[in-house]
């Protein structure tokens, strides 16, 4: 919105003005300046369509002879034109208050084109992260250097075409055949041989498993830095594959609950939330927030906060001061 006009040096000597002050006296030029105000305010390209003279003395604040202040400006001060009424030469005494609602839409469009690039960068380095991250996941899973497959490269090893058997010739090659034998005719082991009819076994997908930990402990991951501490990304992964391969993992959700419940305890608000590690390692789900935070409490006083805790703690405060 204007907070200001433009009023010429030489308007207290303009003809137009002494006309005013003879015919309404300083209390019409008072009025003249405060319908200016309030066009700056509200109609800020100068038009007073919709407006009748009584719409126009209202504005202006005149509290003289109905009709008078309306009569005197039109023809000095207020024009008429197929639209309707309109403040003489108003873009041209006053072009930065006409211009404020192009300049208003330009910087609409300008932040909003701006704000699309910001989530959009935002978007892509999530992305980079989360595939980096994963890809760190599935080497530590697989106990390897050698990063794993990516899913859309692990379904589409299977070639077979659809409605076909995968090892249709070993099954058509299938006869009875006395104790000890392999269950295949000697065709069988020869065309097995010849790669230009070699049937392939299809490759158990055992990764499957794996990718969905993988994305499991991801999730996990994430929720426990925004919640608890923040760490790095493969933090906890050893104590969480070990509750996988011991049948002990309660499942994300059970966790989610118990890192929210915790969460919400004086002792982690402080920054003294322990490790994933060790929040897995002691199975922190099982026991009670309400008696375990006083002990807790009472074994970290004196303690500083660790960098991650601490790095936390500031940025909570500052969500909540720009909330």
């Amino acid at each position: 919105m204007n907070t200001d006009i433009r009023i010429s040096v030489g308007f207290w000597q303009h003809p137009k003005t002494k006309k005013t002050i003879r015919r309404l006296g300083l209390e019409g030029v008072m009025a003249l300046q405060v319908l200016w105000i309030w066009a700056a305010q509200n109609r800020p390209d100068g038009n007073l369509r919709g407006m009748d003279g009584e719409d126009v003395e209202l504005a202006a604040g005149w509290e003289g002879e109905e009709g008078r202040f309306f009569a005197t400006c039109f023809g000095l001060w207020i024009d008429e034109d197929a639209e309707g009424l309109r403040l003489h030469d108003w873009e041209e005494h006053n072009p930065w208050v006409s211009g404020s609602e192009a300049r208003r839409v330009a910087a609409s469009v300008a932040g909003k084109a701006s704000a699309e690039a910001r989530r959009q960068r935002k978007l892509n380095r999530t992305e980079t992260n989360r595939n980096e991250a994963l890809d760190c996941v599935e080497k530590a899973w697989n106990g390897s250097s050698t990063p794993l497959p990516s899913p859309k490269k692990l379904r589409s090893k299977n070639t077979t075409p659809q409605g076909s058997t995968v090892n249709e010739g070993r099954a058509r090659a299938r006869v009875d055949v006395p104790e000890g034998g392999d269950g295949l005719c000697p065709e069988h082991h020869e065309a097995e041989e010849w790669s230009g009819d070699r049937v392939e076994p299809e490759a158990p997908d055992v990764l499957d498993g794996a990718l969905d930990a993988s994305m499991e402990f991801l999730e996990l991951r994430e929720l426990y830095d925004r919640l608890a501490r923040c760490e790095a990304p493969l933090a906890g992964h050893d104590a969480y594959k070990m509750l996988r391969a011991g049948r002990v993992w309660p499942g994300l959700a059970r966790i989610t609950q118990a890192i929210e419940e915790w969460g919400e305890t004086p002792r982690w608000k402080r920054g003294y939330a322990p490790g994933l590690k060790r929040f897995l390692a002691e199975r922190w789900w099982l026991k009670s927030p309400d008696v375990d935070d006083v002990q807790g409490a009472a074994s970290d006083a004196g303690r500083e906060p660790d960098t991650y805790s601490r790095l936390l703690e500031e940025a909570r405060k500052q969500k909540e001061v720009r909330a």
